[in-house]
Formats: C-alpha cells, structure tokens, sequence
C-alpha cells in the first residue's frame, strides 16, 4: 500500500517568516500614528501662537488708529530705535507699544495711564519684535509697521515651529 505523507502544521520558518512580517507592520503603523499624533500637536501649538500674536497685533493695531496723537520720538521719526512708538489715546493719556527684553525674554509691552502690562504671555517665546514707523509721502499717510515672530518654548528642536506675522498700520493724519 502507498502511504500519503501529511503535513500537519507549519514549519518553524515559515512561522518566524510569519512573525517577522508582523512585526514590521506593526512598527510601521506605530510610527505612522506617532508621527500624525505629532503633526496634530504641532498644529495645535502653532495656532496658539498665531492667535496670541495676531491677539496683540490687533490690539496694537486698535489703539494706534484710535490715537489722538501719536507722538515723534525724535525729530523725524515716531519710533525710537524700531523698538516703541509713543502715543495719546484716546482719552488723552500718554501711552506706548514697546518691545521689551526682560530676563533674556523678549516681550510686547503696553502702556498707558499709569498702567503697564504685556501683550504676549509665558505660553509664546518671541524670538523677534520690531515696530518700525515709516513717514508718509504725497497722498500717503504715516504707517507703522509691526513684525512678531514667536515660536512655543516647550516644543524645541525639529518639532518647534516658527510664526511670523506682519502689519502695517496706516495712521490717521494728525
């Protein structure tokens, strides 16, 4: 009589060929959902940060258009060193839009009528603030020109991103 060989199960390679393939997946599919959880996260942050700039763009925006006066630092210009302008407001108190360094942290300041606060908060780290004021030509009105970058101090290296805005404000003719 003729016997039939079975084969019953698998063999160890084919199972090891088996669990290897597995495995890669598996590690694919980690990485993959690592990355997009990161991405999201990045996204996150860095809408933060575009909110709390364009927060206090608009702010200083308002407040500059609103202005009864906007005072001339020196002869020829309304900003001093590209880092403040001087303004009344509109009630008539004296006030300003400074960008300030305070222990190594550079920070929007605001102030007026005896009242001095920040417009950017711990969460955002500026890495750039510059107010620059431009005198109008024929037709023309004065502008100021406002450029914030900011990035999130706890996110750093590859992951930390950069948020740059820029605003030119054109100013009423005083």
């Amino acid at each position: 009589m003729n016997k039939v060989k079975v084969n019953g199960g698998y063999s160890l390679i084919e199972l090891l060929i088996v669990i290897t393939i597995f495995a890669f997946l598996g590690i694919l599919v980690s990485q993959s959902l690592a990355m997009s959880i990161r991405g999201s996260k990045k996204s996150e942050v860095l809408t933060k940060i575009r909110s709390s700039l364009v927060q206090a763009s608009e702010i200083m925006e308002r407040q500059l258009r609103n202005a009864n006066q906007i005072n001339k630092s020196d002869a020829d210009s309304y900003c001093l060193e590209n880092k403040r302008v001087d303004y009344t407001d509109g009630e008539g108190n004296p006030a300003f839009f400074a960008c300030q360094t305070e222990n190594s942290e550079i920070k929007i300041a605001s102030g007026s009528a005896d009242v001095f606060v920040f417009l950017t908060g711990s969460d955002i780290s500026l890495s750039s603030c510059e107010i620059t004021c431009t005198p109008g030509e024929e037709g023309i009105p004065d502008s100021v020109e406002i450029k914030l970058a900011a990035q999130d101090p706890a996110m750093a290296g590859f992951q930390g991103a950069q948020v740059t805005i820029q605003s030119k404000i054109l100013l009423r003719n005083y």
